[in-house]
């Protein structure tokens, strides 16, 4: 392969891995958010669980403290049957504790089922704890291995982009300036393989004439579809096999 061929592929290696690692630090930045944003989301969802136990939880003392007032103007009334006089006061009196009876019981009844209810979402407070645990240590994890993989990354960028000026300076001023423009154009791939008269950057079919000058190396080519500087990949294969 002729030898500014092969900087330029070197170049455009340094470059597209470059590219992967700026792609990564947008892009991992972006995960830690969506994991903070999970983590807030399921403690704010545990929270309203464990509020609604809670509620539940007040409503039934306020229904407890409710019936033992009841039940002890049952008892006051209870107490002044025996100071009635008439025995249509005395029935009055009996059908009011009656109903102040069936009142009680209906009371007693609904605290019953609030405590099978409250019981219940107690066990599964405790279950939705140990989960949110769980999945809040997951989070944490990843979280750890992002800023650790962009601590590397940064480290890495700072590698490539010297090791992308050392690789540049070897390169002549035009040939640089002409991989620039290229590069800027097609989505930073300046170069493109060709393989069995194809084109593989845009896949269109090259000319015959034009591929068997290409397979001479005698200088360097372009697509004529999507202007990349062209190499043979068989040829750089072989070339990259030699001792």
């Amino acid at each position: 392969m002729r030898e500014d061929l092969r900087q330029l592929l070197d170049l455009q290696g340094v470059d597209l891995r470059i590219e992967r690692i700026k792609q990564a630090q947008e892009d991992l930045p972006q995960e830690m958010k969506r994991l903070d944003e999970g983590m807030a989301e399921e403690r704010e969802k545990f929270g309203q669980f464990v509020e609604r136990a809670d509620e539940l939880e007040r409503e039934r003392r306020e229904k407890e403290r409710d019936l033992m007032s009841e039940m002890a103007k049952v008892k006051a009334l209870e107490g002044r049957l025996f100071e009635i006089k008439t025995n249509k006061e005395y029935q009055a009196m009996l059908r009011e504790i009656g109903l102040r009876k069936q009142k009680n019981s209906g009371l007693e009844d609904e605290i019953l089922r609030m405590l099978d209810e409250i019981d219940a979402l107690r066990k599964e407070q405790q279950e939705r704890d140990q989960e949110l645990k769980a999945f809040l240590a997951r989070s944490m994890e990843r979280r750890q291995g992002i800023e650790q993989e962009l601590g590397v990354m940064g480290r890495e960028l700072e590698e490539q982009l010297a090791r992308r000026a050392e690789v540049a300076r070897g390169i002549e001023g035009d040939l640089l300036r002409r991989y620039e423009r290229i590069r800027a154009r097609r989505a930073g791939a300046a170069l493109a393989a060709a393989n069995q008269g194809t084109c593989l950057g845009c896949h269109m079919h090259l000319p015959p004439q034009f591929y068997n000058e290409l397979l001479k190396q005698a200088e360097l080519h372009t697509c004529p579809n999507c202007h990349r500087i062209l190499y043979v990949k068989e040829v750089s294969e072989a070339s990259a096999e030699e001792p």
